[in-house]
């Protein structure tokens, strides 16, 4: 008997076009894939959040996720999607940070990964 223990990503660039991750949903399903075949059953997108270089917020990461997602069901790709952000540490992360922090909890994402 072979006993699968669940493997949890929770820094994953997997949404396309948002950030430095894959540039098309095609390269996002093989990711997934990939992922899928090496254990992984859960991951959280974290696109980079990093206003004037990658305009991320919890509205657009949202539609992304929610295009991910369906784009997993329609090819059967048994990956969960968790929906969070990367906001690099530095002089200007408390201001983005309070900004979307009431962003993300406004979406209902920031106490819920999946």
């Amino acid at each position: 008997m072979r006993i699968v223990i669940p493997v949890i990503d929770i820094h994953c660039h997997l949404l396309a076009g948002v950030d430095d991750g894959p540039s098309t949903i095609d390269e996002s399903l093989a990711l997934a894939q990939y992922a899928v075949q090496r254990g992984i059953t859960h991951s959280v997108v974290t696109p980079h959040i990093h206003p004037g270089r990658w305009s991320n917020e919890a509205l657009t990461i949202r539609a992304s996720v929610d295009i991910l997602r369906q784009a997993l069901a329609d090819k059967k790709i048994p990956l969960i999607i968790g929906m969070s952000g990367e906001l690099r540490v530095g002089l200007d992360a408390c201001k983005w940070w309070l900004i979307i922090r009431c962003l993300f909890w406004a979406s209902g994402e920031a106490t819920t990964l999946f």
